[in-house]
């Protein structure tokens, strides 16, 4: 998934019981993590493109391979921000043109500032040490704290390992990026239990672990015209840092430390969702491209809570989601699904309106509305004295694109006592498990 295009909701998630009897169907964790949208639910931010990739991830010799390994990634934490707060909780250094300009003091926060296309850097007191037509490395002095807490630097009160570089987007010149340097495995520990409540069962966060690993190793670059390798929200992986580690996700990691899934020795574009409802989707029926390795498969999911889901819009709602797209037909008056996959996802959807009617792309609507996914039938909803609906109800499936992993398949295959490379080799269709040293 290396592509020259705007991020989309790539990796879109989160849980399962194949007959609803599971006792991990109750579990409060995973309510709660769906909960918070940007976190664990397949939301596009706004303002990024919303076509798909059209390409496989380049291939990769032995040697290039083991190097994304080893070299540190560059994660964008936050991108064109006006002004950014920085701060170790450790002594550190803020570095420019290959020297120190700055000595942080443990805890206390130094703010850059967009000005003009350069970096302003002012000290907690707001005393003004300098303005920057290059990038700011900050860096903490030491590895651990004191008690042995790993070494961060904070933005705007969020920690990470690593260091962190402040620089001005390359790509708009429109505010501040702030660009974690994280070594591969040290990013995983916040990645995994981002993705994946950390009290889901071991083998199916091992399973999360080795393909959020895959995507990382191979993505890297994708975003370098923005300055950094992949975004921290799910139009890459979802990456809180150090504040969302814990003790089982960090040992999943550990567990399965270096291993990627390889398609003919080279990593796939390892996709994956919250739940499909059922069954997952051949890429080229979702995306229109072959990827041979991401093809349909039953799903365990039925315990996930957006197995089955209605979602309410109005008739407003619905004409803005299409105009979004291009169209203007008008008052919104039936939807019907054009066209659909083999297992049901509307891929082309039917737009009739006072004024007109459209065809519009099924991902695209769905990302324009809000809907969960697109494995869905839509009934216009009358309100009583109104001859054309005034809402439409949306019966569905699953949440996400439903290509590759899901998520909720995986914890209810690990509790099931399938292992990690059981679950993957399930999901991804024949692949190998190949550890990278």
């Amino acid at each position: 998934m290396i592509f020259a295009i705007a991020p989309i909701e790539i990796n879109q998630r989160l849980t399962p019981a194949a007959n609803g009897s599971s006792p991990i169907a109750s579990d409060l964790q995973s309510e709660a993590a769906l909960a918070t949208p940007d976190r664990y639910a397949p939301v596009t931010p706004e303002g990024i493109s919303m076509d798909p990739p059209t390409q496989a991830p380049e291939r990769l010799s032995p040697d290039q391979l083991r190097d994304r390994l080893t070299q540190p990634l560059a994660i964008g934490v936050l991108v064109e921000q006006p002004h950014i707060e920085v701060k170790t909780n450790v002594a550190g250094e803020i570095w420019a043109n290959g020297a120190p300009v700055a000595q942080l003091q443990a805890g206390v926060a130094d703010k850059a500032q967009f000005v003009a296309g350069k970096i302003a850097l002012y000290d907690p007191t707001g005393r003004a040490l300098g303005v920057y037509s290059g990038n700011l490395t900050v860096k903490p002095d030491t590895a651990t704290t004191a008690s042995g807490t790993p070494a961060a630097v904070a933005v705007n009160n969020h920690p990470y390992r690593g260091d962190m570089e402040i620089m001005v987007d390359p790509q708009t010149k429109a505010g501040l990026n702030a660009v974690n340097q994280v070594p591969l495995e040290q990013y995983l520990y916040g990645v995994v239990p981002s993705e994946m409540p950390a009290s889901w069962p071991k083998e199916a966060l091992m399973a999360q672990a080795v393909a959020a690993r895959t995507y990382a190793v191979a993505n890297l670059g994708r975003h370098s015209d923005r300055g950094f390798d992949l975004y921290s929200t799910t139009a890459d992986q979802a990456y809180q840092g150090l504040a969302d580690e814990a003790s089982t996700s960090t040992q999943a990691v550990d567990a399965t430390t270096g291993v990627v899934v390889t398609y003919e020795g080279q990593p796939i574009n390892a996709l994956f969702h919250s739940n499909s409802g059922g069954h997952t989707e051949d890429i080229k029926d979702v995306w229109g491209f072959n990827l041979p390795y991401m093809k349909g498969v039953t799903d365990y999911d039925q315990a996930a809570p957006r197995y089955h889901w209605i979602q309410d819009f109005t008739s407003a709602q619905v004409a803005a989601a299409v105009k979004h797209l291009g169209a203007d037909v008008g008052q919104v008056t039936e939807l019907h699904p054009a066209s659909t996959t083999p297992f049901g996802r509307v891929s082309q959807l039917q737009v009739v309106g006072t004024t007109g009617t459209t065809v519009v792309d099924g991902n695209k609507f769905r990302l324009a509305l809000g809907l969960y996914s697109t494995l869905y039938q839509p009934t216009p909803v009358n309100s009583p004295g109104q001859p054309l609906p005034t809402d439409f109800r949306f019966d569905g499936q699953g949440w996400g694109h439903g290509l590759g992993l899901s998520q909720y398949g995986a914890r209810q295959l690990a509790a099931n006592g399938e292992n990690y490379k059981q679950i993957l080799l399930h999901y991804y269709t024949g692949v190998a498990l190949t550890t990278l040293v």
